[in-house]
């Protein structure tokens, strides 16, 4: 804020009129020293030069003395004095407002330049607000992707976990799953095992009954070609008997032959409680029926070994009647 001057222009002009008149130009020094030395050079340089603009002071010829000179000469020296003055006083105006004029422009351009920066400072500023808005909007969605990666992370976790889980109990499926097959071949071989058993007592059954339904069958044949060979006429007798025998043993064949067949569906039926619980077993496990069906045909052979060996039978029987 500028300071108030305590000096009024009034006591300017007036001292500035009281040199003057006593024949001298008023000047800056000349004004201090009549003031006292009080007031400032710039604000007693600006009331002079109003002072000068206002009562055209500054044209006025200042008188001095000059020994041994004429008044002629000193006043062509005052006269020349003050044109030279008068000179160096206008050159020095017009540069005062040369430079004036130049400050002006300096200072409008200062002015432009100072609202430029502050233009520049306002968008600084307004940029700043919507960088500090941006990067807010930014540290939020940062802060929503990192709870975002948290959570993946944790489902990850879980997920991984579960994995884990899944896979404890595929290893325990498929241990039950071996335990299961070696129960399934175990079964298989006993299967197999009881049931070649059970083939070869069958079949030493019959081989027995059928040897021993030979030999009887022979010793009988013979006792009979002996009698034959004896008493022929006995022997006519004795076909009617003989007959009756054969008719007996063959009844008595037949029921062995049934009672075979009995066996033999006994065995079938057996055989069907197996293939009853190997197809239950298959139902867990897939691999059950190929073996079961491997059971069934070995059953199927069997069957026909004794269906075989009940076609045997009445080819050995006639033969031995023969």
């Amino acid at each position: 804020m500028a300071r108030t001057s305590s000096l009024a222009y009034e006591q300017v002009a007036a001292i500035c009129a009281q040199i003057a008149a006593g024949g001298q130009r008023p000047t800056i020094a000349r004004v201090a020293v009549a003031l006292g030395n009080k007031g400032s050079t710039r604000v007693i340089s600006s009331y002079l030069t109003r002072y000068f603009e206002e009562s055209g002071s500054a044209l006025q010829i200042e008188r001095n003395t000059r020994p041994r000179w004429s008044d002629a000469e000193n006043l062509q020296a005052d006269l020349f004095l003050n044109q030279l003055r008068d000179l160096a006083f206008t050159h020095a105006r017009a540069a005062f407002d040369g430079e004036r004029l130049a400050l002006r422009e300096q200072h409008e351009d200062m002015l432009e330049r100072v609202q430029a920066a502050e233009d520049a400072a306002a968008e600084l500023v307004e940029n700043k607000e919507k960088l500090e808005a941006v990067i807010q909007q930014q540290t939020e969605q940062l802060a929503t992707l990192r709870d975002a990666y948290i959570g993946l992370q944790d489902e990850l976790e879980n997920t991984r976990a579960e994995l884990a889980g899944c896979q404890t109990r595929l290893e325990h499926a498929m241990g039950e799953l071996v335990s299961q097959k070696d129960a399934m071949a175990t079964l298989e071989r006993e299967l197999n095992a009881r049931r070649e058993v059970e083939v070869e007592q069958l079949r030493s059954q019959l081989t027995g009954e059928l040897h021993a339904a030979g030999a009887a069958h022979a010793a009988e044949l013979s006792r009979e070609r002996e009698i034959a060979q004896g008493e022929r006429a006995y022997l006519m007798e004795q076909t009617h008997e003989l007959r009756q025998a054969l008719t007996r043993e063959k009844e008595t064949l037949e029921k062995a032959l049934v009672e075979a067949r009995k066996d033999a569906d006994a065995a079938r039926t057996l055989a069907a409680q197996y293939r009853t619980d190997l197809a239950v077993e298959r139902g867990r496990l897939e691999e059950r029926a190929g073996q079961l069906a491997k059971a069934e045909q070995g059953m199927e052979v069997l069957a026909a070994r004794v269906q075989a060996l009940e076609l045997q039978l009445p080819v050995e029987r006639s033969g031995d009647m023969s």
